[in-house]
């Protein structure tokens, strides 16, 4: 696994089939190579501003994956119980929309890397947890188990992307060798453009399973990405 799950009623196995993954191959850590930073063109990006050992240019080991996801279940678990606890008998449980099982090897480090992770806001709606908490919520009830289907058509959307991403990463430290930095600003904007693919992806997967009123009533209640409920 990789670290704490969130918190909820029995029976609500969030993580199922979660496993661990091996580490990102690399120099000693490093994404942007040794070669690189030990050339002439290490000095330029030195004085770009740029570093061997920033956060953004090392490799997600298991142990640094396990600290955010450990992180992003805190913050999921404290969101819930301040929601829970704001109306007596009424409580909700995270349902993640990329599921658990799809967080696995090449595109579990694909994921966190875009700053998307199992217990990440922008990839859980708040469910009901109860028949009480449903009709009371205008929201269904937590569907406990895997949605049939739904693992193995997300799976190929991440692989695509993955796919995306890593071709672009090839070409710019290609780029990059040669001296081109210019790659470092357009690679910026694409993880940004990739991450919000994934939260377009949430949104297309919460209104197929749930359609489109129920998802109105749950942006009403806590808002696109749970925003209303996490300031």
């Amino acid at each position: 696994m990789f670290g704490k799950r969130v918190t909820a009623p029995p029976n609500v196995a969030a993580a199922h089939g979660h496993a661990p993954i091996a580490a990102d191959p690399g120099d000693d850590g490093r994404i942007l190579p040794k070669a690189i930073w030990d050339g002439p063109n290490g000095d330029q990006m030195r004085a770009l501003g740029f570093l061997p050992d920033d956060p953004a240019n090392l490799s997600l080991t298991p142990q640094r994956m396990r600290a955010l996801e450990d992180a992003a279940a805190d913050r999921m678990n404290a969101l819930v119980a301040k929601v829970n606890a704001h109306i007596a008998e009424v409580t909700v449980i995270p349902w993640a929309v990329i599921p658990w099982s799809v967080w696995k090897d090449e595109n579990a480090l694909f994921l966190m890397k875009l700053d998307f992770l199992p217990c990440s806001f922008w990839n859980n709606m708040l469910l009901a947890a109860d028949a009480r908490s449903s009709n009371f919520l205008g929201l269904p009830q937590h569907p406990r188990a895997a949605l049939p289907g739904l693992h193995e058509n997300v799976t190929q959307l991440i692989d695509d992307l993955r796919s995306e991403t890593r071709d672009e990463l090839a070409g710019g430290m290609a780029a990059i060798s040669r001296g081109n930095f210019s790659v470092l600003e357009r690679f910026a904007k694409f993880k940004n453009d990739q991450f919000q693919k994934l939260f377009a992806l949430t949104r297309y997967i919460q209104k197929d399973v749930y359609g489109e009123e129920v998802c109105a009533r749950h942006d009403e209640l806590f808002g696109i990405g749970l925003n209303k409920v996490t300031n």
